[in-house]
């Protein structure tokens, strides 16, 4: 079905016409009727892709490439001990930490959470959104106020699939990462469990 001129023209203005950021400082934060923080305003597209290529875990990738993720990525920013995911909810999108520190906690029953690792600025959390069933692995706490971009699960997947090359470059990024979680993980099973 042919989406409405209407529609897709209210979805561009939606990023082209939001306020612009002069910097990555944190904007004071504004509660809903049920006091959760809501999202900061968001960059323009072109600010986006700048502010990805800037990211070490993007830097280097083709513009057009960082010019597709930008259309799905929002600033999004967390306080002290909020999740940005929860283990065995829906991955719906890879993080790029840009201030604070995040905790990659796993959870046993009947124990408290064991911390796997601490990932902060420059880095990335999150990646069970890209294989099925797209539920995350771990829990992920800010472990102080937190600023990520937070890149759509379901545009990534179809923008990495619909570009393979960009694909594969993307998960050679990824894949390092995930080896060393894994590392981290089963050190902290074993010492959990006294293996």
């Amino acid at each position: 079905m042919k989406p409405r001129r209407s529609q897709s023209v209210r979805s561009r203005r939606a990023i082209v016409e939001v306020p612009s950021l002069s910097s990555i400082e944190p904007p004071v934060p504004r509660a809903t009727e049920a006091g959760t923080p809501t999202a900061p305003p968001n960059p323009r597209l072109s600010e986006m892709v700048q502010i990805l290529s800037d990211h070490p875990f993007l830097h280097g990738m083709a513009p057009g490439f960082l010019h597709s993720v930008a259309g799905a990525a929002r600033v999004t920013e967390f306080d002290k001990d909020e999740f940005l995911l929860r283990e065995r909810q829906l991955a719906d999108g890879l993080y790029l930490i840009l201030k604070g520190r995040v905790a990659l906690e796993m959870t046993s029953p009947g124990r408290p959470g064991v911390k796997v690792q601490t990932v902060g600025a420059g880095e990335v959390a999150g990646w069970s959104w890209l294989v099925p069933p797209f539920s995350s692995t771990l829990d992920v706490r800010a472990l102080e106020p937190t600023q990520v971009i937070k890149i759509d699960a379901s545009t990534l997947r179809e923008l990495l699939r619909r570009k393979p090359a960009m694909g594969y470059d993307f998960l050679m990024r990824l894949l390092p990462i995930l080896a060393q979680r894994l590392e981290y993980t089963m050190i902290q099973v074993m010492n959990v469990y006294g293996i």
